[in-house]
């Protein structure tokens, strides 16, 4: 039992540590000076507080993915997939925002959809579908969309 936590531990601190490589290297810069690893492990592990006692996560939630189509009653649906990237912070009621455009660049139209689930915790995935019904033109006439991820800090 105590092996399994053990591997837990260092998987967390993994995982931890690579959402901390800016940090890591900056360790390595000023440290020179330390050369066992449990000296190089308590500085991560002080970084690793740190993090968690700001107020910024580390990371962001990213769109790894996305697919549009219209449908047979003439609406847009995007679907699409996010990823947390953030250290050890959960992100509540996650949010695709879609901004349609014209061909001259011009703001058409906007659509919303909450992720599935809509509470995404670090390293894990979700999807979302935007369904677009009207616009300020034909919705076969839209050129273009970005998209933006909006959440919340648990």
């Amino acid at each position: 039992m105590e092996r399994n936590r053990t591997y837990v531990y260092l998987i967390t601190l993994t995982i931890t540590a690579c959402a901390l490589l800016p940090f890591l290297h900056s360790i390595s810069a000023q440290d020179q000076g330390q050369k066992t690893p449990e000296d190089t492990l308590g500085k991560v592990q002080e970084y690793v507080q740190i993090a968690q006692q700001s107020e910024e996560p580390s990371g962001t939630i990213s769109i790894i993915s996305t697919s549009s189509y219209t449908d047979s009653s003439g609406a847009l649906h995007i679907d699409g997939e996010v990823y947390n990237d953030m250290a050890l912070i959960t992100a509540k009621e996650v949010q695709v925002i879609a901004t349609f455009y014209d061909t001259k660049g011009k703001v058409v139209g906007s659509a919303r959809a909450f992720t599935d689930p809509e509470d995404l915790p670090s390293g894990e995935n979700a999807t979302f579908n935007i369904l677009l019904t009207s616009a300020s033109i034909p919705i076969a006439d839209i050129d273009h969309n970005d998209l933006v991820v909006d959440w919340k800090k648990n």
